[in-house]
């Protein structure tokens, strides 16, 4: 890759005074003569992404130019180029607010290169533009505009009466019928928790929202644009969808069950089954097709995991009927095969190297590229060249190892309660070796401490973008709740130093990606210090307050704080 030769475009930034998105048609109604032309005041981006609410413009296709509709927004904020490089916000100024951010000239000349555009390539056309500083106009992208394929084609009351109507304002961005419950979302991390059928209310449009899609009833927001991208989204998923409410999140409430009529823009309390009978069930836009039907084939030989149990006679290649099943059982047999290289002493020079450091954890290394000196039987600190593993060793020897926190009487029973519940089989499992594969910039380390397991990976390298650390952690020799609260506290440590954190029952799964190496070496220290710090932790975590304390105790002492 480094001989590679790549060209490089550059462009240069068109300063623009506005900008935004035309749609030479209307994709919520392909049938009318409209041009539809969502305007900014400074870059375009906000109307995109669904910041600010645009003005916005319809124009006639026959006779073209003819302006129909205008809705002037009062735009504050606006989104420039920065003279020293990158964007930046400033204020719309007074004597432009409230105002058309292009002329009634510009509007015309756009909704011209919106047919001929179409005209070129055959298709309604979505389309990027800016107006520069000496008022030229540019064309900075096109693109095949999402076209509502179907959807209710049947004639829907404006309103029905004995509803009560909520909200009965904002633009339609995708025509539908959707009844359900309120989710109010705070931040984008709440989506995570969106439930089945629920309707999701927002302040502003994200193109994150399409990860709900599949589940959500509609969309309604305070701020957005028709012309953006997740209204887009909301189109190419058939998703009711009702944007620039300007006030949906202070009106609705999180629980409150609603219908919303996205073809007359009403938005029912309660549950309006007419209505919903009305509209008829949402299908689904690509399940009928043929890539979708075929690609649902391909699934069935890919996916499905028959080979579960590597101990069971049936874990061999013969039993593999899917490629899950190849990649499972390739995994399996290249780590025995790893972790066995030179255990019996029957392959010459693959034997694994010992680590002799201070701490009392039985590490076994393996050195496939610089990641230690040449010529060593056994290896000191001092001997491990690897980048990674070298911080990671220098936080475990910094730490005092003593025996564990003394355990309440509670948490000593339960030890010795899980440990006669587990089978001989996995009892051994908690004397074998840790093993590191090491690298001059790569480390795997599964570490086997007691009860638990744990694996740390991490590349720490110049290209930030390489650069990552992953966390696996599971178990403990601690009744159920405190094996669960030692989970709590690993995660919250790491959560306050920048990691991703996944959670299973008592299975821990964390992930940083793209810092520089300097700051990935100083993560991995504080990962040595926990791991020696959390070591049969768990015993001695009999309530929550406890938990706490050992978190803000382990933060304060061994996490270099801003």
């Amino acid at each position: 890759e480094k001989e590679m030769i790549m060209a490089v475009g550059v462009l240069s930034m068109i300063d623009a005074a506005a900008g935004g998105v035309m749609y030479s048609r209307d994709p919520n109604d392909p049938h009318s003569d409209h041009i539809l032309i969502n305007a900014v005041h400074g870059l375009g981006l906000w109307v995109v992404d669904g910041s600010v609410t645009p003005n916005i413009f319809s124009v006639s296709r026959h006779p073209a130019g003819v302006i129909i509709e205008r809705k002037i927004s009062n735009q504050d904020k606006m989104l420039v180029c920065d003279d020293g490089g990158g964007l930046k916000i400033e204020t719309v100024p007074d004597i432009k607010k409230g105002k058309q951010c292009i002329s009634d000239e510009q509007i015309q000349a756009l909704s011209h290169y919106a047919l001929d555009l179409e005209k070129y390539y055959g298709f309604p056309q979505d389309i990027e533009w800016a107006v520069g500083g000496d008022q030229t106009i540019y064309i900075l992208q096109t693109r095949p505009l999402q076209m509502l394929t179907s959807g209710p084609d049947v004639c829907i009351p404006k309103r029905f009466e004995q509803y009560n109507i909520i909200l009965d304002k904002g633009e339609v961005a995708c025509k539908g019928v959707g009844a359900g419950n309120v989710f109010l979302l705070n931040t984008d991390e709440d989506l995570k928790n969106f439930p089945e059928g629920a309707i999701l209310v927002a302040h502003h449009t994200s193109p994150k929202f399409v990860t709900v899609m599949n589940k959500a009833a509609a969309i309604i927001t305070d701020v957005g644009s028709v012309t953006g991208h997740m209204a887009s989204l909301s189109r190419e998923n058939q998703v009711p969808t009702i944007l620039d409410t300007e006030v949906a999140t202070q009106v609705l409430r999180d629980g409150q069950e609603i219908t919303v009529d996205a073809i007359n823009c009403n938005i029912y309390e309660g549950r309006v089954d007419e209505l919903i009978q009305i509209a008829g069930k949402k299908k689904a836009p690509l399940r009928e097709t043929h890539v979708f039907k075929t690609l649902e084939k391909v699934l069935k030989a890919i996916v499905p995991l028959n080979l579960i149990d590597p101990d069971s006679e049936c874990f061999q290649p013969e039993y593999c009927k899917t490629y899950h099943d190849i990649t499972r059982f390739a995994h399996e047999m290249a780590m025995h095969e790893m972790f066995s290289v030179g255990s019996d002493g029957n392959i010459e020079g693959a034997a694994t190297i010992q680590l002799i450091a201070g701490i009392p954890v039985d590490v076994h290394l393996i050195n496939i590229n610089g990641g230690l000196k040449e010529g060593l039987k056994k290896a000191t600190a001092e001997d491990v060249l690897s980048i990674p593993f070298a911080a990671l060793l220098k936080g475990m020897k910094s730490m005092k190892w003593p025996g564990p926190p003394p355990p309440d009487a509670k948490g000593f029973l339960g030890m010795h309660a899980q440990a006669a519940s587990v089978p001989e089989d996995q009892l051994r499992e908690t004397s074998k070796k840790s093993f590191a594969v090491v690298s001059r910039h790569y480390v795997n380390f599964s570490i086997r401490l007691g009860y638990h397991f744990s694996l740390i990976e991490a590349y720490a390298g110049e290209n930030i973008h390489d650069n990552y650390i992953k966390v696996f952690f599971k178990g403990g020799g601690a009744a159920p709740d405190r094996r669960l609260r030692r989970i709590r506290l690993i995660q919250e440590i790491l959560k306050a130093i920048g990691f991703r954190i996944s959670v299973k029952e008592d299975v821990m799964n964390a992930l940083l990606i793209k810092y520089k190496q300097p700051s990935i070496e100083e993560k991995l220290v504080i990962l040595g210090r926990l791991t020696a710090y959390t070591k049969q932790l768990d015993m001695v975590m009999f309530n929550d307050a406890v938990m706490d304390m050992y978190v803000g105790q382990f933060m304060k002492d061994y996490v270099k704080q801003p």
